[in-house]
């Protein structure tokens, strides 16, 4: 139990990794950018039937954006260090840590359903037990959702502050670093 408790209160504090990537004294910018992905959708055939049912693929399309030093693409929060805006620095900080928190709960979750699955067919029982086993893996379930939502901030297309927020960043440490606005190739 003592563990537990430790690992509950460490969860929320661990303190934030130093900058893996360094001013290179190359430009900032923002690149802009369209993700595009396939889904299998199940669309009705026969609308009079009712049962007749085909799977296609779906292309959907998402305006993304990601910062750039030089032509390499850095994360969010080494992009912000050097561009020197601490309050977009702060809010990425926040949804990464926010992120990181959700998801230790959720596995905390799953963790707890799965002891309360197991418990369950420990009960005598019969309808109690049902109850049980079904409330455990309501948990996992539920665990699982929560740890995926938790890790999708912290993926690279997660920010937490606007394009025109990094934009305007970029801008600002370009001039006052002497850089060219041109993109060179």
């Amino acid at each position: 139990m003592r563990v537990l408790a430790v690992v509950v209160v460490m969860s929320g504090c661990m303190p934030a990794a130093p900058p893996a990537v360094r001013a290179t004294g190359e430009r900032l910018g923002v690149s802009h950018d369209t993700r595009v992905e396939l889904k299998p959708v199940r669309i009705q055939t026969d609308p009079l039937l009712g049962n007749s049912h085909e799977w296609v693929l779906q292309m959907n399309s998402h305006p993304t954006w990601f910062p750039l030093q030089g032509d390499t693409r850095i994360p969010d929060e080494d992009f912000f260090v050097i561009a020197g805006d601490p309050a977009a620095l702060d809010a990425t900080r926040r949804l990464h840590a926010r992120g990181v928190r959700w998801n230790q709960r959720g596995k905390l979750a799953m963790a707890g359903g799965l002891v309360v699955a197991i418990g369950g067919y420990f009960v005598p029982n019969t309808a109690l037990r049902s109850v049980t086993i079904s409330a455990g893996v309501l948990g996992i379930g539920a665990g699982v959702a929560i740890a995926v939502w938790g890790s999708r901030q912290l993926e690279p297309e997660a920010h937490a502050v606007d394009p025109s927020v990094a934009e305007r960043a970029a801008r600002r440490y370009n001039e006052q670093h002497g850089l060219s606005l041109a993109r060179r190739f």
